[in-house]
């Protein structure tokens, strides 16, 4: 995972990510200075951050080929972390409330990054899809 990550950060050092010990918080920067859900903090693992705009970034493809699905979504927050010998990328997306129609909304936002985030990966040498749930 750390030669993953140090990979990444050498290819595309504009986006590159961040090391943490112990946890780390995905935050809605939409969000800050209102009532609404701003932050999630994650104790007690290690990892690598992602910038919360590189899912973002990634959709700039799919919006100049007006791409029709889920490829337009963005989360909030890509971690890699390690967990008990398994390797981990996770996606988050906040919502401020648990509606249907934000249950959706997430739904295709953690899709979209997923997808946009795998095939970069898969760009770096040495990435074995198979070994990260």
């Amino acid at each position: 995972m750390d030669k993953l990550a140090k990979n990444f950060n050498q290819i595309y050092p504009g986006c590159a990510s961040t090391e943490f010990k112990g946890g780390c918080s995905i935050m809605e920067p939409e969000n800050i200075g209102t009532e609404k859900f701003q932050e999630i903090k994650l104790n007690c693992f290690d990892g690598f951050q992602f910038p919360h705009e590189l899912a973002q970034k990634l959709s700039s493809f799919p919006d100049m080929a007006n791409h029709v699905g889920v490829l337009h979504n963005d989360c909030d927050g890509i971690l890699l972390f390690e967990k008990n010998g398994q390797k981990y990328i996770l996606f988050c997306e906040l919502k401020s409330s648990y509606i249907l129609d934000n249950i959706v909304k997430a739904k295709n936002q953690l899709i979209g990054s997923f997808v946009k985030f795998k095939s970069l990966l898969s760009t770096l040498q040495g990435y074995e899809s198979d070994k990260y749930k």
